[in-house]
């Protein structure tokens, strides 16, 4: 589908990709947090960012694969899908609010519960609430301090990392389409 717009301007198909591999992590990053709070060494220039982030992200994919395949070696592959994704946004050097959709129909399929769905909607919130009362103090009408959003971005991390936790275990609620299946055998 993006061939015709990659050969016949590839300068503007290829800006997003420039744009994003010239961007520092943002704010919403667990490498901007690192940087912020720990400083030093884990403040890393964007281009080894760049480099880190996908290493991280494959080696992890292959660790939670290999945890939920010992066991349960015949898990449907697809529900890989989940913990795909949210390994994609902790360990990606960027987070935009709209990830929370994405994330939606794989928390429908994969199952990790709805609590966990309920527990991400909060903290996602609440990331969303601190980051914009903390820009408000640029505005001069006070706000949260930064450590608050800090905080909430933390918290969503940490919700995300449980539901692949609750993935590997296999742990999952059943749903009406599989109960019926199971019925007709």
């Amino acid at each position: 589908m993006n061939l015709p717009f990659a050969v016949l301007a590839p300068r503007g198909w290829w800006e997003f990709f420039r744009f994003n591999a010239a961007r520092p992590p943002d704010w919403d990053s667990l490498w901007y947090l690192a940087c912020d709070r720990i400083g030093g060494a884990a403040c890393l220039p964007t281009a080894a960012v760049n480099l880190l982030a996908p290493g991280l992200f494959l080696g992890l994919v292959v660790l939670v694969h290999r945890l939920r395949a010992r066991r349960d070696p015949g898990y449907e592959r697809w529900t890989l899908a989940l913990p795909l994704l949210v390994l994609f946004l902790l360990t990606n050097k960027v987070y935009s609010p709209q990830y929370g959709l994405w994330l939606l129909p794989w928390f429908a399929l994969g199952r990790p519960g709805l609590g966990w769905f309920a527990a991400f909607q909060a903290a996602d919130v609440a990331v969303f609430l601190t980051r914009f009362s903390w820009f408000a103090r640029y505005g001069g009408w006070g706000g949260l301090p930064i450590g608050a959003f800090e905080v909430a971005v933390l918290l969503r991390a940490a919700v995300l990392a449980w539901c692949v936790a609750v993935w590997i275990r296999g742990a999952r609620e059943p749903t009406p389409a599989r109960a019926a299946l199971a019925e007709t055998g």
